[in-house]
């Protein structure tokens, strides 16, 4: 497996707006660390018009960007749905399940991430959501630690009053983000530890 990532991972739905600035939002910050990275993208949207909207904007943002885009909607999915049935040697619904759901159930959200993970099989990847954006802010009480603990979830959610009021307590930095991932993606916590003594606070 290649140890660098090369590949940002997006699974979308029905969210062309979003999808595009997450793009751009990333490549500008892979692109100022002299990174060349692919985007992979995998479609559930529902709407052939929307879904349309998406692939004319892709190929509108690869060309003038220079930025690499994979595109994989529910169309692609079944051209090699009968490939993997017969490489599987399992029932063709059963695969069409797992990468394309059951539209009756609602949205897909399972199938789309498995399709992103047939795309980009033996590669390490960087999977986002389509509403994010690249722009990293400190948390005024960062640690450079690494919270090791089975006392239930570490999240700290903070509910602040406005978005001035955000902005104010969170600096933004110039982070290179797919570096930040790169550092302890598949790694093990010995792995980490050895490397960078005092990394990991072990309070179990």
């Amino acid at each position: 497996m290649a140890q660098h990532i090369s590949t940002i991972a997006i699974a979308t739905r029905n969210r062309p707006a979003f999808l595009f600035r997450c793009i751009e939002s990333f490549a500008r910050n892979a692109r100022s660390y002299g990174r060349d990275v692919r985007f992979v993208i995998s479609d559930n949207t529902s709407n052939p018009a929307v879904r349309r909207r998406i692939v004319e904007g892709l190929k509108v943002l690869s060309r003038a960007s220079a930025i690499d885009v994979d595109y994989c909607g529910c169309a692609e999915r079944l051209k090699y749905l009968p490939f993997l049935a017969k490489e599987l040697d399992t029932d063709p619904k059963l695969v069409r399940f797992a990468i394309d759901g059951y539209p009756r159930v609602g949205p897909c959200i399972g199938a789309n991430r498995n399709a992103l993970l047939l795309s980009t099989i033996d590669e390490r990847v960087l999977s986002v959501d389509d509403d994010t954006v690249c722009a990293v802010a400190a948390h005024p009480q960062r640690s450079s630690c690494v919270l090791v603990t089975d006392c239930g979830d570490p999240t700290q959610i903070w509910f602040l009053k406005s978005r001035s009021i955000a902005r104010r307590l969170a600096s933004q930095e110039s982070v290179d983000v797919v570096g930040l991932f790169e550092r302890v993606l598949g790694r093990s916590l010995e792995d980490l530890s050895r490397e960078h003594p005092g990394l990991i606070d072990d309070c179990l």
